[in-house]
């Protein structure tokens, strides 16, 4: 059995409705994007909102976020590590949480995100 995340993983928006992911074909939908919120509307589909596109597009190594619940945290530091991840292969990326629960719903993220690029999962 291999890992496929779901058939079309659903997101609520800040506004309170929920929105579908269309799957896109290859991660060069978008090869060089002026910016990673660019890359994750073209490649992912993903429409960010105006805070979430700071975030996304901010050139900074380490990020701290204080936002209200339902922000959309995790969907944005999972778009902007896949980003990084495959922008930059050889690139270490950490996920820190105060539990393993939280971080694993972090690698969650990015492998659904991975997988509407049809990114083979992989183990070492």
């Amino acid at each position: 059995m291999t890992f496929r995340p779901f058939s079309q993983p659903a997101y609520t928006r800040l506004d309170g409705t929920i929105s579908t992911l269309a799957p896109a074909r290859t991660p060069e939908v978008c090869p060089n994007p002026a910016s990673p919120s660019d890359w994750a509307q073209k490649a992912l589909a993903f429409t960010p909102s105006p805070k979430q596109k700071l975030i996304l597009d901010d050139p900074a190594h380490r990020l701290i976020l204080n936002c209200a619940r339902q922000w959309g945290k995790t969907t944005v530091i999972a778009v902007k590590a896949l980003h990084e991840a495959i922008h930059n292969p050889k690139t270490t990326i950490m996920v820190l949480s105060r539990t393993k629960q939280i971080a694993a719903l972090t690698i969650h993220k990015v492998r659904e995100f991975a997988g509407l690029l049809d990114i083979k999962r992989t183990r070492y």
